[in-house]
């Protein structure tokens, strides 16, 4: 009898226990840990095969980037590195970020599984627009595809803009016209979006009236010279926004690029354009 009761207190402490690192550790969170304290992160390390040791020692940030219902026992984090800051543009498992004033990166490729008590040195927590990032970053790293279709959204979005932009691009043009088109854009966004479990901000995929107005505005100018403008603002801001947030497969199909060169040279073409365009503001 007496053996059996201790059985049972026993149960209910690791109960309890399971319970208060449930609420400790949740996704986002960031704690410092060590994986190896043996190892020295300034050194050279190789493996048992003596060959070159990629993975990131020493004490130093990780994310919780595993989901709450899964990280009462064991949780999956992920690296934060100051050197790897700057590369997200290039390496698609990397997130840029800045954390307590120091500018890091979390390297995504190189997550793994620990008991959520080894987790004891709490920082700080992430916020959701940096996880969500996080998220794209694994499902790329995994080969997973998105919850949506994000070209096909913005796609609908565009050919309603565009064909607003077309209809009244020779006439007088009031801010009734202009909030018309907008709230189209987001009736439609909102459509799509409510058919599927996505979190979205209309703000980010809505072309605003500044830049309809401006959009307007270069159309009527490309009329007047005899052709059209090959892209507008809100098109670059597109490019720009889907290069950071789409993967390289998804981004390729919407914009026809045909291999990872055009790829990479469809941005860069973008973002310098963008730029020389905000720098005749």
């Amino acid at each position: 009898m007496i053996n059996l009761h201790k059985g049972v207190l026993k149960m209910e402490n690791e109960n309890l226990n399971l319970i208060k690192e449930f609420n400790r550790v949740l996704k986002g969170s960031v704690f410092i840990y060590d994986i190896d304290e043996n190892k020295d992160k300034k050194q050279i390390n190789t493996t048992k095969y003596d060959l070159l040791d990629y993975t990131e020692y020493g004490s130093r940030p990780w994310v919780v980037v595993s989901d709450n219902q899964s990280n009462t026992r064991v949780c999956t984090i992920a690296p934060l590195s100051t050197g790897q800051f700057g590369k997200a543009d290039k390496i698609k498992t990397h997130v840029d970020l800045c954390l307590n004033g120091k500018n890091t990166c979390i390297m995504v490729e190189q997550m793994r599984f620990v008991n959520a008590h080894e987790l004891k040195t709490y920082l700080t927590t992430l916020n959701d627009d940096t996880m969500r990032m996080v998220d794209d970053a694994m499902r790329f790293h995994l080969g997973l595809q998105n919850k949506i279709n994000l070209s096909e959204i913005d796609s609908r979005i565009k050919s309603i803009v565009d064909e607003k932009v077309k209809n009244i691009v020779n006439s007088a043009i009031s801010e009734d016209i202009l909030n018309d088109i907008v709230h189209d854009a987001i009736t439609t966004k909102l459509n799509v979006t409510t058919n599927v479990n996505v979190d979205t901000k209309v703000d980010s995929a809505v072309v605003g009236t500044s830049d309809i107005k401006e959009s307007i505005a270069g159309n009527k100018e490309g009329l007047k010279r005899g052709r059209k403008p090959k892209y507008t603002r809100y098109e670059l801001e597109c490019i720009v926004r889907d290069y950071k947030m789409m993967t390289e497969r998804d981004f390729c199909t919407k914009y026809d690029c045909k291999d990872h060169k055009s790829y990479i040279g469809k941005h860069y073409y973008a973002k310098n354009l963008l730029k020389n365009l905000n720098s005749k503001k």
